[in-house]
């Protein structure tokens, strides 16, 4: 009976319910089509703050849950410092002036007329000269240095996707839970200036934040360097004078000097006996030497004595050789002569 009735009041109020849910419909579609969409980015960052693994990490350390608490809120406040999102802000212009063609809408002429407005002829002139990483540098310089305050101005006074104050106020950073990333969600009214904003976001942190763990490093190395020379400029005051104590008072360290003397004498038997082998060596190739010599001069001496016997033998031979020729060959000289041959060949067959 109840369902015949719910078909029956329907059947009765079907215009109002039709109706009115698609004049609503029409209404929202009027009213928000020409308003400002919006585009949601998001990236996550890996901290290893908790599972991470350095050169003082051991199994039995315990978790700290406090220090991990303090270390995200530090990470936290590094996305959202002035530093951080002015170098973001200044990135993010110098990529939409040198790439202006990569958003093509009235909405976004608009917005370039509307910088070129605020900025000034010579921004454009610069971006149309430079390309992007230079004239990156040149808007961190302006700014830096407040040479340009129109530029300060602008970055830090408007209602605009560079300005610093809108890029720190869209930005959500938040924990992912209980993991060790990091999640930055970003929102723009483009989706490729959403991207890129947040592109350059965790690129500007990546480099703060190593910045700072360098600069804090250094810290730490030059204080225990300090640390060092100081005590190392102590110990040699002490040492010092404890020397001149010990001389002045004649105080001796027996183990020391000990030590020290047994070490010598070690080192003198050692330096003893490699000068007498070596002693003995040269002593053995002297003689060896003196042998050869020697027997050298044996040798030349017996030449020497053959030399003169031949030299005396060939003498007597001429004599008797003329001799014989004169026709006097049985006389007494004849017979002398033979008898000092014969001699002289009989010693020369002996040597």
């Amino acid at each position: 009976m109840e369902i015949l009735h719910w078909i029956r009041l329907i059947l009765l109020r079907w215009k109002s319910l039709v109706f009115f849910p698609l004049l609503t419909a029409v209404l929202v579609f009027l009213f928000t089509r020409n308003g400002d969409k919006e585009y949601i980015t998001s990236g996550l960052i890996y901290t290893g703050i908790g599972s991470g693994f350095n050169i003082t990490s051991s199994s039995d350390d315990r978790l700290d849950y406090y220090a991990f608490n303090v270390a995200f809120d530090n990470l936290t406040a590094t996305v959202y410092s002035r530093e951080c999102i002015e170098h973001t802000a200044l990135d993010l212009l110098a990529w939409r002036l040198t790439n202006s063609n990569l958003i093509v809408s009235d909405k976004f002429n608009d917005e370039i007329k509307d910088i070129k407005e605020a900025l000034g002829d010579e921004i454009f002139q610069k971006a149309a000269l430079l390309k992007e990483n230079e004239f990156r540098k040149f808007l961190t310089v302006q700014y830096d240095s407040l040479q340009n305050v129109r530029l300060v101005k602008f970055l830090n006074d408007g209602e605009h996707n560079y300005d610093v104050n809108v890029i720190r106020k869209t930005l959500k950073v938040t924990r992912k839970q209980t993991s060790d990333m990091l999640e930055l969600v970003y929102t723009s009214s483009h989706p490729l200036l959403a991207q890129k904003t947040l592109e350059l976001l965790i690129d500007n942190f990546t480099e703060v934040y190593k910045n700072l763990k360098i600069k804090e490093t250094r810290n730490v190395v030059d204080y225990f360097r300090e640390q060092f020379e100081k005590s190392k400029e102590s110990l040699r005051i002490k040492e010092n004078n404890m020397r001149r104590f010990g001389t002045e008072n004649r105080i001796i360290n027996y183990y020391e000097q000990t030590k020290f003397i047994a070490e010598g004498r070690e080192k003198t038997e050692e330096l003893q006996f490699t000068y007498k082998n070596d002693l003995a060596a040269a002593e053995n190739a002297s003689a060896e030497i003196a042998k050869k010599i020697d027997k050298n001069n044996s040798i030349f001496e017996l030449s020497q004595s053959i030399k003169g016997k031949r030299e005396q033998l060939g003498e007597l031979q001429f004599q008797l050789a003329n001799m014989q020729l004169s026709g006097d060959s049985s006389g007494v000289i004849v017979q002398n002569l033979n008898r000092e041959i014969s001699r002289i060949e009989a010693e020369l067959k002996g040597k």
